[in-house]
C-alpha cells in the first residue's frame, strides 16, 4: 500500500500499517483494512497511528512541509 501525495511524493507502508488482524498472530481469523475512505477529495484526510507504524514524521511548520522517513517507535 502506498500513500500518494501531491508533487509525486509516495510513502510506502508496511503491510502491518494497513491491516488489523483479529485473532492470534498469523492464524488470525479475520483481517480488516485499517483505514476508511473519504468520499470528498476536498475534505481533510486524517492519517492515523496505525499508518504511522515504522515511520518518522517530520513537521516543518514555518515551511509548511511534512516529511516521512523509515524508522519510528
Amino acid at each position: 500500500m502506498v500513500m500518494h501525495f501531491e508533487d509525486s511524493v509516495d510513502v510506502g507502508l508496511d503491510p502491518s500499517a494497513v491491516t488489523l488482524r483479529e485473532g492470534d498472530g498469523e492464524s488470525a481469523s479475520r483481517v480488516c483494512l485499517a483505514f476508511a475512505g473519504n468520499g470528498d477529495e476536498n475534505e481533510l484526510t486524517i492519517i492515523g497511528t496505525q499508518q504511522h507504524r515504522g515511520l518518522r514524521v517530520y513537521y516543518d511548520i514555518n515551511g509548511q512541509k511534512l516529511a516521512f522517513a523509515a524508522g519510528g517507535c
